[in-house]
């Protein structure tokens, strides 16, 4: 499980084009001291889980909460059990490319 806290999002920096004008858009600042680099068990014994926000080649990500320190966060949830040695090393590729 990799987690980033989006509560460190930065300031509004452009706009994105709306039906009703140009939308204010934010950058989303991630710091690594931000990410758990590895956890293991269930994520539910670690969060509570909210709505997917996206999803991508190994996995979602979910809006959650911290059980304990109570911070909201996002979580890209993987199931490892299936991914193939090749796999998992590219999900390492991408855990470390997201740290930097």
């Amino acid at each position: 499980m990799v987690e980033a806290n989006p509560s460190g999002a930065g300031q509004q920096s452009g706009s994105a084009a709306s039906a009703n004008g140009p939308t204010p858009t934010r950058n989303l600042v991630i710091s690594s001291n931000n990410f758990i680099h590895m956890n293991e068990g269930n994520i539910k014994n670690f969060y509570k889980i909210s709505s997917c926000i996206g999803r991508g080649a190994y996995g979602e990500v979910r809006k959650c909460l911290s059980k304990e320190t109570n911070a909201l966060r996002a979580v890209k949830i993987i199931n490892k059990k299936y991914l193939e040695e090749n796999e998992r090393q590219k999900l390492l590729t991408e855990i470390s490319i997201l740290k930097q």
